[in-house]
Protein backbone atom coordinates (compact mmCIF):
# COMPACT_ATOMS: atom_id res chain seq x y z
CA UNK A 1 0.00 0.00 0.00
CA UNK A 2 1.63 3.49 -1.10
CA UNK A 3 2.13 5.67 2.42
CA UNK A 4 -0.87 7.79 0.92
CA UNK A 5 -3.58 5.40 1.44
CA UNK A 6 -3.00 5.39 5.00
CA UNK A 7 -6.13 7.52 5.13
CA UNK A 8 -8.19 4.51 3.78
CA UNK A 9 -7.76 1.69 6.09
CA UNK A 10 -6.80 3.96 9.00
CA UNK A 11 -3.78 2.31 9.59
CA UNK A 12 -0.05 2.37 8.65
CA UNK A 13 0.85 -0.73 7.11
CA UNK A 14 4.22 -0.74 8.49
CA UNK A 15 3.18 -1.21 11.50
CA UNK A 16 -0.40 -2.77 11.50
CA UNK A 17 -1.57 -5.80 10.50
CA UNK A 18 -4.27 -4.56 8.04
CA UNK A 19 -6.11 -7.41 6.87
CA UNK A 20 -9.44 -5.88 8.94
CA UNK A 21 -8.67 -2.51 8.18
CA UNK A 22 -8.98 -3.44 4.48
CA UNK A 23 -11.85 -4.92 5.03
CA UNK A 24 -13.66 -1.58 7.38
CA UNK A 25 -12.58 0.37 4.48
CA UNK A 26 -14.16 -1.67 1.84
CA UNK A 27 -17.36 -1.95 3.73
CA UNK A 28 -17.64 1.72 4.53
CA UNK A 29 -17.27 2.74 1.13
CA UNK A 30 -19.90 0.31 -0.39
CA UNK A 31 -22.21 1.86 2.35
CA UNK A 32 -21.76 -0.82 5.11
CA UNK A 33 -20.80 -0.01 8.95
CA UNK A 34 -18.01 -1.99 9.29
CA UNK A 35 -16.55 -2.46 12.87
CA UNK A 36 -14.14 -0.03 13.13
CA UNK A 37 -11.88 -2.38 14.27
CA UNK A 38 -8.29 -3.36 13.21
CA UNK A 39 -8.13 -6.60 14.35
CA UNK A 40 -9.57 -9.61 11.99
CA UNK A 41 -11.17 -11.35 15.34
CA UNK A 42 -14.18 -8.37 14.99
CA UNK A 43 -15.64 -9.95 12.40
CA UNK A 44 -16.45 -13.26 14.31
CA UNK A 45 -20.07 -12.05 15.11
CA UNK A 46 -20.38 -9.35 12.14
CA UNK A 47 -23.39 -9.02 10.02
CA UNK A 48 -25.14 -12.80 9.78
CA UNK A 49 -24.03 -16.04 9.42
CA UNK A 50 -24.11 -17.78 6.20
CA UNK A 51 -22.93 -21.14 5.14
CA UNK A 52 -23.46 -21.05 1.38
CA UNK A 53 -21.39 -17.54 0.43
CA UNK A 54 -21.84 -14.98 -2.21
CA UNK A 55 -19.08 -12.58 -3.54
CA UNK A 56 -18.83 -9.59 -0.92
CA UNK A 57 -19.00 -11.72 1.90
CA UNK A 58 -16.61 -11.40 4.84
CA UNK A 59 -14.57 -14.72 5.78
CA UNK A 60 -12.49 -15.20 8.73
CA UNK A 61 -9.90 -17.59 8.38
CA UNK A 62 -7.42 -19.60 10.48
CA UNK A 63 -4.01 -18.23 8.96
CA UNK A 64 -1.25 -20.71 7.77
CA UNK A 65 1.14 -19.10 9.83
CA UNK A 66 -0.23 -20.30 13.35
CA UNK A 67 -3.93 -21.69 13.81
CA UNK A 68 -4.08 -18.71 17.11
CA UNK A 69 -4.08 -16.13 14.04
CA UNK A 70 -7.16 -14.97 12.13
CA UNK A 71 -7.37 -13.21 8.73
CA UNK A 72 -10.30 -11.87 7.31
CA UNK A 73 -11.00 -11.46 3.81
CA UNK A 74 -13.91 -10.91 0.74
CA UNK A 75 -14.90 -14.23 -0.27
CA UNK A 76 -14.67 -14.42 -4.25
CA UNK A 77 -15.24 -18.13 -5.62
CA UNK A 78 -14.80 -21.39 -4.38
CA UNK A 79 -11.93 -23.49 -6.35
CA UNK A 80 -10.69 -27.09 -6.30
CA UNK A 81 -6.70 -27.11 -6.62
CA UNK A 82 -5.16 -30.18 -6.80
CA UNK A 83 -8.43 -31.88 -5.41
CA UNK A 84 -8.84 -30.38 -2.62
CA UNK A 85 -11.73 -27.57 -1.74
CA UNK A 86 -10.14 -23.99 -1.80
CA UNK A 87 -11.78 -20.92 -0.67
CA UNK A 88 -11.03 -17.19 -2.69
CA UNK A 89 -10.20 -14.60 -0.26
CA UNK A 90 -9.64 -10.88 -1.59
CA UNK A 91 -8.16 -9.17 0.94
CA UNK A 92 -5.46 -7.24 2.84
CA UNK A 93 -2.10 -8.30 4.08
CA UNK A 94 -1.84 -11.18 1.77
CA UNK A 95 1.86 -10.93 1.14
CA UNK A 96 1.47 -7.27 1.86
CA UNK A 97 -0.68 -6.49 -0.57
CA UNK A 98 -4.29 -7.05 -2.06
CA UNK A 99 -4.81 -9.71 -3.75
CA UNK A 100 -7.16 -12.66 -4.10
CA UNK A 101 -5.31 -15.99 -1.87
CA UNK A 102 -6.73 -19.71 -1.97
CA UNK A 103 -6.63 -20.97 1.57
CA UNK A 104 -8.24 -24.34 1.97
CA UNK A 105 -12.01 -24.56 2.64
CA UNK A 106 -11.17 -26.49 5.75
CA UNK A 107 -9.72 -22.83 7.36
CA UNK A 108 -12.78 -21.28 7.54
CA UNK A 109 -13.90 -20.28 10.83
CA UNK A 110 -16.76 -18.31 9.73
CA UNK A 111 -18.90 -16.65 6.71
CA UNK A 112 -20.50 -12.79 7.69
CA UNK A 113 -22.84 -10.98 5.26
CA UNK A 114 -22.77 -7.52 5.80
CA UNK A 115 -26.34 -5.94 6.36
CA UNK A 116 -27.85 -2.79 5.88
Amino acid sequence: FPSHDITLIGANPRRTPWCAAFVNAILNRKGYKGTDSHTARSFSNYGIKVINPVKGDIVLIRSRVSPSVVHVGIFSEYKVINGVKHIGVLGGNQDNMVKVTYYPARSVITIRRPVA
